[in-house]
């Protein structure tokens, strides 16, 4: 377990007070992730989002999901969604990347291989790609 002193210090740092990168443009972001081992249950996702400018990171998920999934699992991946934008937006730079909005607008889902780690995996992806291909621009420290 992670001390929530570790965690406040690094959301502390991490915060809009510290400074952060601004998505300046709309733009679209998608990513598939197929892992090496067909088969196995970790190995197919893909997510696309719709990025747009915004003061403060957000995420929406306006996607459907199979109807054999429960809708607690479907939280689930949505969950690992979440964390993998954040792992791939907050801690990629020394500052992070907190100024977008990210809506979920497509997903595919493979029934034998697809799962909340490669749902995370694919998400993270997405969030880094995000970070080469969307023009960004800096908001300085805000002083008291």
């Amino acid at each position: 377990m992670i001390p929530r002193d570790l965690i406040e210090r690094w959301l502390e740092r991490k915060s809009a007070a510290s400074g952060f990168y601004l998505l300046q443009e709309p733009c679209s972001i998608e990513f598939e992730y197929q892992g090496r081992q067909w088969g196995h249950p970790s190995n197919y996702a893909y997510v696309s989002f719709d990025c747009e400018p915004s003061a403060e990171l957000r995420f929406r998920a306006d996607v459907n999901w199979p109807a054999s999934l429960s809708r607690a699992y479907c939280a689930d991946l949505e969950g690992a969604i979440l964390a993998g934008i954040v792992d791939g937006l907050l801690c990629e730079s020394f500052s992070p990347h907190s100024g977008c909005s990210l809506t979920l607008n497509k997903i595919l889902w493979d029934e034998v291989m697809s799962s909340e780690w490669a749902f995370h995996k694919a998400a993270r992806s997405a969030a880094k790609e995000l970070i080469s291909k969307g023009q960004w621009g800096w908001v300085p420290p805000r002083r008291a």
